[in-house]
């Protein structure tokens, strides 16, 4: 990977985290979930968001942080070590609700880390929330060769680990991303696990014209995608790397793992019409869940998340479309 491609990749993680800072930002004032910390991370304005967009980001914050409490749950003394954190608030907000986490690293550049630390270090919300001793945030470049054993040096490699990355693998050279997770596998010995937000199906129209979109306006390249379009073919790359891999559409995630009842309340908060471009958007993001435990199993891992998941040798399952029959029946 030559100097170029290593600083372009870092100016796409830069851009993007304020990106996802300020979509979780447009979700909470307008009620859509609750967290008190995300604000103190911008104080400009935020740029309007629509609702198909509010709607995604809730889904995927909600499932991070439904699989992070199942983990926790499930294996004693679980670390969290998150992989591009940008400015997330998972830590913080399982923090202030007693998780029992053994560690919480985050992971990220060192601008994006010192521009965390100092603004937390100036707003009141984050007095006294995290103990010192369970809570670190880190500057590592993970395009770095020696990136794995910083990591396995910041916790104990032996006890059980979850990996969270959101939308981070699209933007890194496919040989980078292959070294991080196989440099990984092989340090943490104990139960590790992955999970990730991912782009996928850029070969259709719809993915095509996502892409090129992204190139034009933002100039931000894909290369992880392109090298794993599918999901089949992702959680194929997962688990040639050491994470057995299990994988769904966030439209599957949204109809799924959201429990009815707070996907009737979000239909109240804003009306949503355009049901085709619901269904197609949804169906180019997933989330995968791989890993194994200490013996070798991957069952509880991979059922972090309620719902039937795709595993790579098995053929898509037809995916449910939202229609506004649908629609109307949750808003009820």
């Amino acid at each position: 990977m030559t100097q170029d491609m290593e600083c372009s990749a870092q100016s796409v993680i830069q851009s993007t985290a304020m990106d996802a800072l300020n979509g979780k930002i447009a979700c909470v004032q307008a009620g859509y979930y609750d967290d008190r910390f995300i604000q103190a991370f911008s104080s400009s304005m935020v740029p309007q968001h629509s609702i198909l967009m509010k709607r995604g980001y809730t889904a995927r914050v909600y499932a991070f942080e439904q699989a992070v409490r199942r983990f926790i749950a499930t294996f004693p003394d679980s670390q969290i070590i998150s992989l591009g954190a940008g400015f997330d608030t998972l830590a913080f907000r399982l923090a202030e609700a007693n998780a029992p986490m053994r560690r919480y690293v985050e992971v990220d550049l060192p601008s994006t880390v010192n521009t965390k630390t100092a603004l937390m270090a100036r707003r009141r919300q984050f007095v006294g929330v995290v103990d010192p001793s369970v809570y670190e945030i880190v500057s590592v470049d993970l395009l770095d060769p020696d990136a794995p054993a910083l990591l396995a040096a910041t916790v104990d490699p032996a006890l059980p680990t979850l990996f969270i990355a959101e939308c981070l693998f699209a933007y890194l050279p496919i040989d980078a991303t292959d070294a991080l997770l196989s440099g990984l596998a092989e340090r943490f010995t104990g139960t590790r696990a992955l999970m990730t937000y991912d782009p996928v199906n850029p070969l259709d129209r719809y993915g095509e014209a996502m892409l090129a979109n992204l190139r034009r306006f933002k100039n931000i390249h894909m290369p992880g995608v392109v090298g794993a379009p599918t999901i089949e073919a992702l959680t194929a790359r997962y688990t040639r790397l050491g994470f057995p891999s299990v994988g769904r559409t966030m439209l599957n995630v949204y109809d799924e793992v959201i429990p009815e009842a707070e996907r009737r309340r979000l239909a109240h908060l804003e009306f949503l019409d355009e049901y085709e471009e619901w269904n197609l958007l949804l169906g180019h993001y997933c989330i995968t869940l791989s890993g194994v435990d200490a013996e070798g199993d991957s069952a509880a891992i991979h059922g972090l998340l309620e719902g039937e998941w795709l595993v790579p040798e098995k053929a898509a399952p037809e995916r449910r479309r939202v229609t506004p029959a649908l629609f109307d029946a949750i808003r009820e």
